[in-house]
């Protein structure tokens, strides 16, 4: 499920879902939500032929904005669906209709750089906080690549659930998977022999592990940034807890409100399983 406003930051996500259903032959369905306000002294009926009218005229708008991309791209999405919906508060409207037709993923584009919000919205910043569907949030300045490299940084906890998923992802893209752990005890001997005896329960020729000490002086998208800058991923993936605390520690500095999380690469985020 790809949704738009019809800006032009809202092309990249568009842009990410037909590279993707290209790779996969996955279905796309294109989804907006349109807020039409009741004006009061309108009656009921006046109302209803109106919302009509104007919902079908953006369902048009919807058609030509994907066709035109697809077009620029040289993508074309197979037997894709088009959906116009009317919803007051857009976030909850894009989850509810991803839980109605069971999307399998939820693809949207950020802003840009900037303060939390404005990077990522304040519409899509609550679908992170509140989606049971995994959410790909793709930057503004994404241009076409295939998706052949993802980086998957773990804490390894329920490592064989999530890598499971990753690798689920992966395979139809026939992409390789690099799984970076970030560790404060990693200099310890024991410690790194722990990991790479975990590590080696799911080592496979797509598949590689990379151990990095986590420096306390640095904040954990500190150390994301550097190797994401090094590896050139063509995807990243998180694994979260689904509240605003956790995401404004990963993606905030630890040492002011600037932004330090990389936002070249589309990110790929999955709800954490509950203990």
């Amino acid at each position: 499920m790809v949704t738009t406003d019809f800006s032009v930051n809202s092309k990249a996500g568009i842009r990410f879902a037909l590279q993707l259903a290209k790779q996969t032959k996955n279905k796309l369905i294109f989804f907006h939500s349109q807020e039409l306000p009741k004006p009061t002294r309108w009656s009921l009926e006046k109302y209803n032929s109106y919302t009509a009218v104007e919902l079908k005229k953006t369902h048009a708008r919807l058609r030509q904005f994907v066709d035109k991309i697809s077009h620029e791209t040289g993508l074309k999405a197979r037997d894709a669906q088009f959906v116009v919906a009317e919803g007051y508060k857009v976030g909850h409207g894009v989850i509810d209709f991803a839980k109605h037709i069971k999307a399998n993923y939820i693809c949207m584009s950020t802003r840009g750089a900037g303060a939390f919000k404005k990077l990522i919205g304040t519409t899509a910043s609550a679908i992170l906080t509140t989606s049971p569907i995994p959410v790909i949030v793709v930057p503004k300045t994404y241009r076409v690549s295939p998706i052949s490299h993802i980086l998957y940084s773990s804490d390894f906890n329920n490592l064989k659930g999530e890598i499971n998923k990753v690798v689920g992802f992966a395979r139809p893209l026939k992409a390789r998977v690099s799984v970076y752990h970030y560790d404060f005890l990693l200099p310890l001997k024991e410690v790194k022999m722990k990991l790479e005896k975990i590590a080696a329960r799911y080592v496979s020729k797509g598949v590689t592990f990379h151990f990095r000490k986590l420096h306390v002086e640095n904040s954990l998208s500190h150390h994301l940034q550097m190797d994401i800058k090094k590896s050139k991923p063509n995807l990243v993936v998180l694994f979260t807890k689904q509240n605003r605390g956790w995401y404004e520690r990963i993606f905030l500095s630890s040492k002011s409100a600037a932004l330090s999380f990389d936002t070249k690469s589309p990110l790929l985020v999955f709800r954490k399983r509950k203990k």
